[in-house]
């Protein structure tokens, strides 16, 4: 239901990746994963969340209705 703590390859302090077991509630998973993201005051980022093939939430669907166990998060730096 956490958040795991390792961070994936490719994480950079411009960008920040995620996995996380969403436990059956992908958006309390994703809100607590969101808080231990480096996000300081003024910066600007942009989140994907990367879905599996056939969740309901994949592309424009609503993060609610997704079915995945785990979720890949990816934050980047705009600004």
């Amino acid at each position: 239901m956490s958040a795991r703590r390792g961070r994936l390859p490719g994480t950079t302090k411009a960008v920040y990746r995620l996995e996380v077991a969403t436990g059956g509630k992908p958006v309390s998973a994703f809100v607590r994963a969101m808080q231990q993201m480096p996000f300081a005051r003024g910066q600007v980022w942009t989140t994907e969340v990367h879905h599996d093939d056939g969740c309901p939430a994949l592309g424009t669907g609503p993060m609610h209705v997704c079915t995945c166990e785990v979720v890949e998060i990816a934050a980047r730096r705009v600004s």
